[in-house]
């Protein structure tokens, strides 16, 4: 809830050119033409505040410049001009009351501050002044009489000290000055504020003049004149840093020490819940187990007095049951012993073998009915890819697998001695005719691959850093066996020292270069390069087509044909 107490009412009888009450709500808004009589208003709310006019700086503008204006010209009215040099008013006398009418924020409490100032003839020059204070709120027609004139002063005085507050605080008169005014409507009890820097500060900032910077403000309305001393200040205030990192220092500690003992706090109750547990556990397992036990002996007591009379018929049984063996034994030895049990004997042996057989007769129906069925399948499929070959395949020979494997279909498992053996020898000779038309396919596809092949094996040699051909052999020979004095090989192949900017005349060039293989060495290596070369066997150059010749530099910029094997 907001402490703020707020204007509410402004009162300006014959003040200028003011005489009415203005109601003050919210944001107020002065707006008018230069000259209506805003700044008027602003030097009455100055004038009810400051009350001294030593002080008061009527209509000052923003630049600091003080106007004519005076408290005689706004009671009368100064029209600004003069007839023999004496200034014309607008009123000869005038009784002016000027007042601010405050509300506390509850708005059970309201005080109207304010002056009367009386001139009883423009001759007169200062006018008298008498400060008012009324715990009421006033309405225009309280400052008037019965013919709407501002009321005299034994009037008004009788009217401020008849109006009181619900405290007790009565209205009243200040005939002893504007002092006595001022003091008690600074008071705590009333506005609540300080005198000095009111009235050192609202003049200032009613004339709309700027300080240079914010310390000018503070040194003129905050500080006091005098020089301040600083250093006890500082010095305090340095203790104070060192107090709060302490503090802030000991809370942390604090904070973690009351984090730990939680933290250890915690532990212990779960340690104490784990025993607990384990303890409860255990204690439910052996009440557990005990309750099983008592169960499965009430059960096992029931079980065995239902079963006691079994028991006891299974062991007169088990004690008959020798006896009773051997005398199926004895009636087994007599029924072989007589013709007719050898022959009951005899019939059950054949019987069971023919159900043997039986059984397996059926198993091998089922096994060929399977094994024709997928045999069938298979050579549909088979049939399938043969027509889908991209060949020129005799349409006989396709038609002819196709009746065998209906005649198949047909024939069953019954006729299969006949129609499989059809069946494989047209698929056998359609195989044949797809192979044959399929030759010369094949055989260009192997020459694809031996070519492939070759140009796998170049590329690998060339991964390695090789040439390829015969000559890469000697190329090896030669630059292991000849000695190196630099970061060069001493032997080079030819068709590296040549270099082809423009690939539109490769072909010309290889055509017109036909050593292009040929294996450059340094004259000083020339004579062990050629023995190396004259070692190397055909077979280990690459044959008679992988065969190259040597070219000594020297020898070729003489035009002299090198030598050749």
């Amino acid at each position: 809830m907001t402490a703020t107490i707020r204007l509410t009412r402004i009162h300006a009888l014959n003040w200028y050119g003011y005489k009415d009450t203005i109601q003050v709500e919210g944001h107020l808004l002065l707006a008018g033409v230069t000259g209506s009589g805003k700044s008027i208003l602003m030097d009455l709310i100055q004038l009810v505040l400051v009350g001294d006019q030593r002080l008061v700086r009527f209509n000052q503008s923003a630049t600091g410049d003080r106007s004519d204006r005076s408290l005689k010209g706004y009671c009368l009215g100064d029209t600004k001009q003069e007839e023999n040099g004496v200034t014309q008013y607008m009123r000869q006398s005038a009784i002016t009351y000027v007042a601010l009418e405050f509300t506390w924020p509850n708005g059970k409490r309201v005080e109207t501050w304010g002056l009367r100032i009386e001139f009883i003839s423009a001759a007169e020059t200062r006018g008298t002044v008498t400060p008012f204070f009324i715990p009421a709120s006033l309405a225009r027609s309280d400052f008037l009489d019965a013919e709407k004139r501002p009321l005299d002063s034994t009037a008004f005085k009788a009217l401020a000290e008849s109006q009181a507050a619900r405290d007790g605080t009565k209205g009243r008169t200040y005939p002893e000055g504007l002092q006595a005014y001022l003091r008690d409507m600074a008071q705590p009890t009333h506005l609540n504020f300080d005198r000095e820097v009111l009235s050192a500060l609202l003049p200032t900032a009613m004339s709309f003049t700027f300080l240079k910077s914010f310390n000018d403000f503070a040194r003129q309305f905050i500080l006091p004149a005098d020089k301040l001393i600083v250093s006890d200040v500082t010095a305090s205030y340095r203790t104070f840093l060192g107090y709060e990192r302490d503090l802030t220092e000991l809370n942390d500690q604090f904070q973690r020490l009351k984090a730990i003992r939680d933290t250890f706090t915690r532990l212990t109750e779960l340690r104490r819940d784990r025993a607990l547990a384990r303890y409860l556990e255990a204690q439910l397992r052996h009440e557990h187990a005990g309750e099983q036990l008592h169960d499965d002996e009430t059960r096992h007591a029931k079980l065995r007095e239902e079963y006691a009379s079994e028991e006891k018929r299974l062991k007169e049984l088990d004690e008959a049951l020798p006896e009773l063996q051997r005398q199926i034994d004895g009636l087994k030895a007599a029924i072989n012993e007589t013709p007719e049990g050898r022959l009951y004997a005899d019939l059950k042996s054949r019987n069971e073998k023919l159900a043997w057989q039986l059984s397996q007769l059926s198993d091998i129906g089922t096994s060929l009915e399977q094994a024709l069925a997928n045999r069938i399948r298979n050579a549909r499929a088979w049939l399938k890819d043969l027509r889908a070959l991209p060949l020129e395949l005799d349409a006989n020979s396709v038609d002819t697998v196709e009746r065998a494997l209906n005649a198949v279909v047909d024939g069953r498992v019954g006729q299969a001695g006949e129609t499989l053996p059809a069946l494989g020898t047209a698929a056998q000779n359609a195989a044949s005719a797809a192979s044959r038309a399929a030759a010369p396919t094949l055989k260009r596809l192997g020459e694809i691959r031996l070519q492939l092949g070759q140009l796998r094996d170049e590329i690998a040699t060339l991964k390695l850093g090789k040439l390829p051909g015969g000559n890469s052999r000697l190329l090896d020979a030669l630059n292991n066996s000849l000695l190196t004095r630099g970061p060069e090989l001493p032997a080079q192949p030819l068709c590296k020292l040549c270099e082809v900017t423009d690939e539109r005349w490769r072909p010309a060039i290889e055509t017109a270069f036909t050593r292009k293989f040929a294996i450059v060495v340094s004259p000083e290596h020339y004579e062990q390069a050629e023995k190396t070369y004259h070692g190397l066997k055909a077979a280990e150059l690459g044959g008679e087509s992988g065969r190259e010749s040597l070219i000594n530099p020297v020898k070729a910029l003489n035009l002299r044909k090198p030598v050749r094997p």
